[in-house]
């Protein structure tokens, strides 16, 4: 799934992530065409369970007591104001993106590729 500037999120399968040119070949999921997107107007890229999800599922925003974390844990503010907090074990300010792990491991993303252009904060977490 992908989310951009408009927030809408579209089922999609992609080809690996080019950081150098920082695009993506991307695959709609009902195989009607491919074509590359530069993620400049992106702000992740989420490697989920299922494309339909729950749209009733309220995510939650932090690690429960006894939760163990892969990595660091963080919480990541986008420049939309949107939030999400997870774990990651490569960030740096001075790469064009990175992987967080959500906290929620109810949620429907396993994984999202966070593009460092469209965050406004990050902050590690105790």
């Amino acid at each position: 799934m992908l989310t951009g500037n408009s927030s809408r999120a579209t089922p999609m399968t992609s080809l690996p992530i080019s950081l150098s040119s920082m695009s993506v070949l991307l695959i709609p999921a009902r195989l009607t065409g491919v074509s590359t997107c530069r993620s400049v107007s992106l702000r992740r890229f989420f490697f989920v369970k299922d494309f339909a999800g729950n749209p009733e599922y309220h995510e939650k925003k932090e690690f429960s007591g006894s939760q163990q974390a892969v990595g660091r844990r963080m919480e990541v503010i986008f420049k939309d104001g949107e939030m999400m907090v997870g774990s990651t074990m490569g960030h740096d300010p001075k790469r064009a993106g990175f992987f967080l792990t959500p906290a929620d491991p109810q949620g429907n993303a396993l994984r999202v590729f966070v593009i460092a252009a469209a965050v406004t904060r990050t902050r590690f977490l105790q």
